[in-house]
């Protein structure tokens, strides 16, 4: 079966560590050779981050090399985040105890529904307010926390909020979710 994992900078890639293979793009000659990596004859690819923790990242796959296997690793990440946001940055879906799969199944769509809501609305605020950075560079806040605590407090309290909810409203209606966006 396919699959693209990331691995961290010690994993050996055929008996080197990933980092070496990261410096200067050195795994692109051999991107599409076969390493072994835990016992398995893999690809492996990396890309360099330009703000993050980590310098790389790097993947191994079975099925996808070079750029196509960081491609799907990047789609991946979108729903990893989704799902990081579900669990614990704002709905704490693990908390519900639910068993029946067809309650879960309609639970998490109207989840996907409200978190696509927050990040488009959170977008929205990002572009009219500007991003707020921290000493270090990084955001402030994420785009989907800014939408989702502004919503948060709009819903709360809507007398006081009115016309930022009617704003919410017509902003949603004008420009549909439909449009694609990367978490």
């Amino acid at each position: 079966m396919p699959y693209v994992v990331r691995v961290k900078a010690n994993t050996l890639v055929g008996g080197i560590p990933a980092d070496w293979w990261c410096e200067r793009k050195r795994w692109g000659k051999h991107a599409a050779q076969l390493h072994e990596v835990f016992g398995e004859q893999v690809h492996f690819a990396a890309k360099r981050i330009s703000n993050g923790r980590d310098a790389f990242v790097a993947v191994i796959s079975h099925g996808f090399h070079g750029t196509e296997a960081l491609e799907l690793y990047q789609m991946r990440w979108g729903i990893e985040t989704f799902f990081s946001h579900l669990k614990k940055r704002g709905y704490q879906f693990e908390d519900t105890h639910m068993t029946q799969s067809c309650r879960i199944d309609k639970l998490l769509g109207v989840l996907a529904v409200a978190f696509a809501l927050c990040y488009h609305w959170g977008r929205k605020l990002e572009l009219d307010m500007g991003i707020k950075l921290k000493k270090h560079g990084h955001r402030a806040k994420s785009v989907f926390r800014q939408g989702f605590e502004s919503l948060h407090q709009m819903l709360r309290m809507p007398s006081l909020f009115a016309s930022q909810l009617a704003d919410f409203f017509l902003y949603i209606i004008k420009r549909p979710l439909s449009v694609k966006f990367v978490v």
